[in-house]
Parts: structure tokens; sequence; C-alpha cells
């Protein structure tokens, strides 16, 4: 597989709507996959942890981030890991773009949709 014949443009690819306010695309490889969401202000992703870790990248707009209990509100420009099998939770506090990088895949993301803790 050539590196160049699978470059794609992120913002003109299809979003995935999950619920009335999360959108995701997501370009997978082998080994990690990222996804970008889109997450209108008051949106919520309940407590939960994934084997995976997770790279997250603040793109637009401000969320808060509580990560083993510690919460803080984050801007475009942050950045940080969240380890395989830490607890996490999030509130959009205005909207927000937002790309995460996991390592590995995330199958269930692959083989679901909207996920029950972003329903709650």
């Amino acid at each position: 597989m050539a590196v160049l014949d699978n470059v794609t443009n992120t913002k003109t690819m299809p979003d995935q709507q999950l619920t009335e306010a999360m959108s995701r695309r997501m370009v997978v490889g082998k080994n990690q996959m990222l996804t970008i969401w889109r997450m209108k202000k008051d949106a919520h992703s309940s407590a939960h942890s994934h084997p995976e870790e997770q790279i997250f990248w603040i793109l637009s707009g401000a969320i808060e981030f509580e990560i083993e209990g510690k919460r803080r509100r984050l801007h475009a420009g942050d950045c940080g890991v969240i380890p395989g099998n830490v607890t996490h939770e999030a509130w959009v506090i205005e909207d927000v773009e937002m790309a995460n990088i996991f390592s590995p895949v995330r199958n269930d993301y692959l083989n679901q949709g909207a996920l029950d803790y972003m329903k709650k």
C-alpha cells in the first residue's frame, strides 16, 4: 500500500452522525486510528475507560476533561495523553472540534455507532 495513494482531507470527509450533538470522521490504519470529533455545546461523554491509549488535541472550542478524578478546562491547541484503562469524562463548554489518536485501533468504533457513554 503506497502512502501517498491513501491521502485524504479530513475537511471533505463525510461526518458520521452519532447523536444529535456528536459526529466523527475516522482515518484507520493497521495499528492506530485518527478520529476527528465535532461536538456541540452541552454535549457530554460520561465516565468511561477503554484499553486503547488516546492522544487528544483540541482543534477549536472548549471542553472540560476529568481524567482520574482531576478536572481541567481545555482550549484550542491543548493536547494530552490518556493511558489505556484510565477513567475519563468530558463536558463540552462551547462547540468543539477535537482530534483523537487511538492505539491500537478501537474496534468498537468500527463496529458500533454511538456508544452508551455518548448518549448520557
